[in-house]
């Protein structure tokens, strides 16, 4: 069925089915709108009918008539009058019918009285207006109903159909014969036009023909400038197109052609049986085979039997689409009769339309198969030397193990080492303690003897001898103890703010005796009670100032104390398991000094052990080089890190930082160390093995009494002087059990060097003197023994 054909079958019901719905529609709207308007014109004549029932039953009312009889007849048959005179249209009249389905007034008097309760359309009257179609009389109406509820009449309007579309029935014959002429117009006018415009698609049609036959230089002319002209220039831009691409695709074809007749591999394409369709011409320089004779012939005939059944399961597989050839290697047949290793890769092409086939790539690799095999051989000569060595290696790891075994033999002998030498230190300081004691005892004693100023001075060149050793063996008993580890940090609850003020008084006699100016810049905001080992900051503080001032001999010594975090930064606040909140600051602390200062070369050596800047300025200065190592092992026990920077002849900075101390959030809570406690100070500093005085002091020697005996003479019929002791010395001396404040210590040896000037007692202000010694250098045990010998010698004589 040709274009023209097909146009005319599909376009022409579509214009007949339109034609005759906007007819169909037309006549439907034009009947909408007439049955409206009857509807409208009805509603009136009903309204005004239902005026006048309601006008006669006021007129009844407004006179009380309306329970007499004759008056509400009347009053009925003048309002069936009035309505008589109501006219609707030619052919339309009123209709007034009561509740019992009785005509009450019709313009056909045959008609009045009659019953129409049986009437379909009656059964439809509603006690308000509606409007219905109704057949009465064989006729067909539109009525628009009412009701009078004071008569209980009905009132319909009626008029008949034909009166009302009249006007639409007579112009539904015109309708149709103006759609059916326009119909046929539509018709004729189409046909013309598709025949315009299927001229030039035979015209296309006819060139394409002639491109499909293969005549590529066809050109299609085109007379006009429509879709059809722009196909007809596509086609022949197509059909250039397609000459140049077929003369593109034959220069491909020879291109690869060339390609696979002189490639090295062989490419071959066999059936699914594996029969030859194709071979490569490099099969005749590879295998010795000449291409043509080939075809037809099975592959596998070629394949060593040793791997037939191998290479042909997997042609099977390859056949099923279950897997694809990828780098299989097996040994084909020489036309010489030797034996080629290849190594092909295959893709299915059975269901291509071209090749219609396998294609096979096979590349010769028998040299690189025997290079493989020299490989493989090589590599397992060189894993028997890798096993060779490795037994060596087996062996040297053995002889390692023992070696290891051995250091760690030698290690632990040496840690036994350390313990004894720990233990030695401990004991033999117990037993160089008691002889150094009582000489240091007998040389103060011997000293308060009239003897002459060359044995005077010997005596004070064994006491100064007697305790440099033994606060030499103190500091060599705590570093040997911190080297073992066992040094313990014990945090408690600490007073900072007196901790600092003891020590500034211990060293006030010292700074006061040289023209040099201590200063303190303590933090105001630094809190009063945090959580730290005091002991051990004494310690430090202590050794660090003793040093700044006797390296010092005019300028200033200065103290400075920081927290290097604000006491409202909340990133230090940490929240424990027992839900406690606690803030943590760092303390930042510096002495600085203006003495002789530590050459540059000298600064990475001071902090070890037994180490001085030079010979020199331990002769002139003393000391033993174990103050600044020790200090730096208490502040890395502590957590913190300590620093130093000097310039030689200008003076000297200690800067130590101590992180993380916990601030004590409870002031209740008892304080551990509110000021320096002597005992527990001695005990931990020192490292005392028994916790005893100096036992020479209080054995009742010689001295002692003698002590006692000199000093009851001076008190003999002195009650002011015996007075004097008790209340400005005896009662002053504080309790040890606690401990006790320097300050408190202070104000004891300024009344014992007073009260000796004063009343003449050269034992009395010696004594004094060297507790202020004992002070000064913060030597705690002879510090305490010393006040234990004076309150039991007070306590016999006051």
């Amino acid at each position: 069925m040709k274009i023209y054909t097909k146009v005319l079958i599909t376009t022409l019901p579509l214009v007949f089915f339109f034609l005759a719905a906007t007819v169909g529609i037309s006549y439907y709207f034009s009947r909408n709108a007439l049955t409206y308007l009857a509807e409208e014109w009805l509603s009136t004549r009903a309204s005004e009918a239902i005026r006048i029932v309601k006008k006669h039953e006021r007129v009844l009312h407004q006179y009380n008539l309306e329970k007499i009889p004759a008056s509400l007849i009347k009053a009925k048959m003048d309002a069936i009058k009035e309505i008589s005179g109501i006219k609707i249209g030619k052919r339309g009249y009123l209709l007034v019918v009561d509740t019992h389905g009785n005509i009450i007034f019709h313009p056909n008097k045959h008609y009045v009285d009659t019953n129409v309760y049986a009437e379909n359309w009656y059964k439809l009257l509603k006690n308000e207006k509606n409007c219905m179609f109704l057949t009465l009389h064989n006729e067909k109406s539109l009525a628009i109903t009412d009701f009078s509820p004071e008569w209980g009449w009905f009132l319909l309007a009626v008029d008949p159909e034909k009166e009302v579309y009249g006007q639409a029935d007579q112009m539904r014959p015109y309708l149709i014969s103006l759609g059916f002429s326009a119909a046929i117009i539509l018709s004729l006018v189409l046909m013309l036009m598709s025949r315009r415009l299927i001229k030039p698609l035979q015209l296309l049609v006819q060139g394409v023909e002639r491109i499909g036959m293969g005549d590529l230089d066809t050109i299609i002319s085109t007379r006009t400038q429509d879709e059809f002209a722009n196909l007809a220039k596509g086609f022949n831009r197509m059909s250039a197109r397609l000459k140049a691409t077929l003369t593109a695709l034959k220069y491909s074809e020879e291109y690869f052609r060339s390609l696979i007749e002189n490639a090295t591999d062989i490419v071959t394409i066999t059936d699914s049986q594996g029969n030859f369709i194709y071979a490569s011409p490099s099969l005749k320089r590879i295998l010795g085979y000449d291409p043509n004779d080939l075809i037809g012939k099975n592959s596998f005939d070629l394949i060593h039997p040793d791997e037939k059944d191998m290479v042909s399961e997997r042609f099977k597989r390859i056949v099923q689409d279950e897997v694809i050839m990828k780098g299989i290697e097996y040994r084909v047949k020489h036309h010489d009769g030797y034996w080629c290793t290849l190594k092909s890769t295959s893709k299915n092409l059975l269901t291509h339309p071209t090749v219609k086939g396998f294609v096979i790539n096979s590349r010769n690799i028998t040299k690189q198969k025997r290079a493989q095999d020299a490989l493989i051989k090589s590599h397992q000569e060189l894993e028997h030397r890798v096993e060779e060595r490795t037994r060596e290696l087996l062996l040297l790891n053995q002889a390692l193990n023992k070696e290891i075994g051995i250091r760690k033999t030698k290690e632990a002998e040496l840690e036994k080492a350390n313990q004894a030498k720990t233990e030695f230190l401990a004991n033999i300081s117990h037993e160089i303690r008691t002889p150094l004691n009582s000489i240091i005892g007998l040389s103060e004693i011997l000293s308060t003897m009239s003897i002459e100023s060359q044995e005077y001075s010997y005596l004070k060149a064994i006491r100064t001898a007697g305790k440099n050793l033994l606060y030499l063996m103190s500091n060599i008993l705590d570093l040997s103890k911190m080297e073992a580890a066992k040094l313990k940090i014990n945090k408690k609850p600490v007073n900072i703010h007196y901790l600092f003020d003891d020590i500034c008084q211990l060293f006030k006699v010292r700074i006061e005796s040289k023209p040099v100016l201590f200063i303190q810049n303590l933090d105001n905001t630094l809190p009063a009670s945090l959580f730290m080992d005091g002991v051990r900051l004494q310690q430090v503080l202590v050794n660090l100032i003793d040093n700044a001032i006797k390296f010092t001999d005019n300028g200033h010594v200065k103290l400075s104390i920081q927290q290097t975090k604000p006491n409202k930064d909340t990133h230090d606040l940490k929240v424990t398991r027992n839900l406690k909140v606690t803030r943590k600051i760092d303390m930042a602390i510096s002495i600085e000094d203006t003495g002789i200062g530590i050459p540059k070369d000298k600064l990475n050596i001071i902090f070890d052990s037994f180490q001085q800047t030079s010979s020199k300025i331990s002769r002139k200065y003393g000391g033993s080089g174990l103050g600044l190592s020790i200090t730096r092992h208490l502040v890395e026990l502590m957590g913190g890190q300590i620093q130093v920077e000097s310039i030689e002849g200008k003076g000297t900075v200690f800067n130590l930082i101590i992180p993380g101390i916990e601030v004590n959030q409870n002031p209740h809570e008892k304080e551990e160390i509110t000021s320096l406690d002597i005992q527990k100070l001695s005990q931990k500093q020192f490292n005392l093995i028994e916790d005893m005085i100096d036992p020479d002091l209080l054995s009742g020697n010689p001295g002692n009494r003698l002590a006692i005996e000199r000093l009851k003479q001076y008190c003999f019929d002195n009650t002011a002087l015996k007075e004097q002791l008790n209340s400005e010395i005896f009662q002053l001396i504080p309790e040890f059990k606690e401990g006790v404040k320097i300050g408190d210590i202070q104000i004891v040896i300024k009344n014992i060097i007073r009260i000796g000037e004063m009343s003449r007692i050269p034992e009395l202000t010696e004594f004094g003197q060297k507790l202020s010694k004992y002070a000064q250098s913060f030597d705690i045990e002879k510090l305490n023994g010393s006040l234990q010998q004076l309150s039991n010698v007070l306590k016999q004589i006051v």
